[in-house]
């Protein structure tokens, strides 16, 4: 139950931190495709740390936590300041570097840790 609640405080985050960064800071007109897009997102986004809440991938739920947090606060950033145009592209980047960047090396470490520990209760 705990697992559930994570996924959904981290759904809920993430689908308020688009709606205003998207709403309030780049002042876009937002469309009901918009807001289903960015529920389905969120949820995809609660799932894959519920997945690895769920299998106890405790350095990838870390990583990716942070990847994605730190990717929402940049994304913010870049679309509160004025970038001459490019705020977009630039905010909506970054959050995506930051976001595969946790989630890659997240998983890299997981998986370096998990073959350690198995050599080392072998020998």
């Amino acid at each position: 139950m705990k697992r559930l609640r994570q996924s959904i405080v981290i759904s809920l985050i993430t689908f308020v931190a688009f709606f205003t960064s998207i709403g309030l800071l780049l002042k876009a007109e937002l469309f009901w495709e918009n807001i289903l897009a960015m529920v389905i997102y969120s949820l995809l986004i609660g799932l894959l740390f519920y997945g690895f809440a769920y299998f106890k991938l405790k350095i990838t739920y870390t990583l990716f936590l942070l990847g994605h947090f730190l990717g929402l606060v940049m994304m913010g950033y870049a679309y509160w300041s004025e970038v001459s145009g490019w705020e977009e592209i630039i905010g909506f980047l970054s959050y995506m570097i930051f976001l595969i960047g946790g989630l890659g090396l997240g998983v890299v470490l997981q998986i370096v840790i998990s073959l350690y520990r198995k050599y080392k209760k072998e020998n």
